[in-house]
């Protein structure tokens, strides 16, 4: 965490000396965000509040800047205002691949999965080898309910490099979409990231009906990940229908951090076990996520020719 401590030293001495260089300002709103995601240097609350503050004053200096809106699109708990400066961006450097990256999630985050297919198959034209766009056209494939996508991008994402995360998990979970449970869990167990191979092992297991290996899956991933990982928890409570566990964890979650934090839960297929529970209805209505909500939030991405 030194460095970033550092990094930031320099880019305030920077600002010290050229207040109007807002690219420093865009960087120092990066560096905070990578010092709360891998250390925890700041409450969700305070970097929030210190990266909202750097990119509003990039913004001023520079408000043409397509990086700058596409960062405040993807920090903007408001969808609506979210969604005014992803429009900006995209109406400034429509080819930008981060711009596309970040509109993409954004019509996922609303649950508009074609959409955001369509984004990613484009950035997939411009460069084949596009990581990225491979991982997130995996996630939203799966979201949309199209197993092979999901199977095809992963495993042109471990062609290139093998050892990736989460990307077994994905393959798996669209497996057990096919109604594949036993080579669902011969993918899982190859998953190089404990927490996401136990997630694995618990929804194998349960689709298998084998309820005990279920069981000691969960239990091992409580132990091991309850504290850090609450929301992979969750997501293994969802998947087992826990209802009560689920909706506790979840009202205590958008309480502690924000509304936007559950539009990744919308999106999420292990939460669709809970979906038809009352609870889950109002919580989304209480958030202004029903997909009614989502629906009359006007924002759209035309692809270049």
């Amino acid at each position: 965490i030194e460095r970033y401590r550092k990094a930031v030293a320099l880019l305030k001495q920077a600002l010290a000396i050229d207040p109007e260089f807002d690219r420093a300002w865009r960087s120092l709103a990066v560096i905070y965000g990578n010092m709360h995601a891998r250390f925890g240097a700041f409450t969700d609350t305070e970097v929030y509040a210190l990266q909202l503050d750097a990119l509003e004053k990039a913004l001023e200096i520079n408000p043409e800047n397509a990086s700058t809106h596409t960062s405040l699109g993807s920090l903007e708990h408001n969808l609506s205002k979210a969604a005014q400066h992803f429009s900006n961006a995209l109406a400034l450097d429509p080819y930008n691949d981060a711009v596309l990256n970040n509109s993409a999630l954004f019509l996922f985050f609303l649950g508009r999965y074609d959409e955001a297919i369509a984004v990613y198959r484009y950035q997939l034209t411009l460069n084949p080898l596009n990581e990225l766009a491979l991982s997130n056209l995996g996630n939203a494939s799966l979201s949309a309910g199209y197993p092979d996508q999901v199977i095809s991008a992963g495993e042109t994402i471990l062609e290139i490099h093998p050892e990736s995360a989460w990307v077994r998990f994905n393959m798996g979970s669209a497996y057990l979409l096919k109604g594949q449970a036993e080579k669902a869990l011969e993918v899982f167990r190859q998953e190089p990231i404990e927490q996401h191979r136990l997630l694995g092992e618990v929804m194998a297991y349960q689709a298998m009906e084998q309820l005990d290996a279920s069981n000691f899956a969960y239990e091992e991933l409580v132990q091991k990940y309850g504290q850090e990982n609450i929301f992979l928890v969750a997501c293994a409570m969802a998947y087992r229908n826990e209802a009560d566990l689920v909706f506790a964890v979840l009202e205590t979650e958008v309480h502690n951090h924000n509304k936007k934090r559950l539009t990744g839960l919308i999106a999420s297929p292990l939460f669709e076990r809970i979906h038809g529970d009352p609870r889950w209805t109002l919580l989304l209505e209480k958030n202004n996520m029903l997909p009614a909500n989502l629906d009359a939030i006007d924002f759209e991405v035309s692809l270049p020719e």
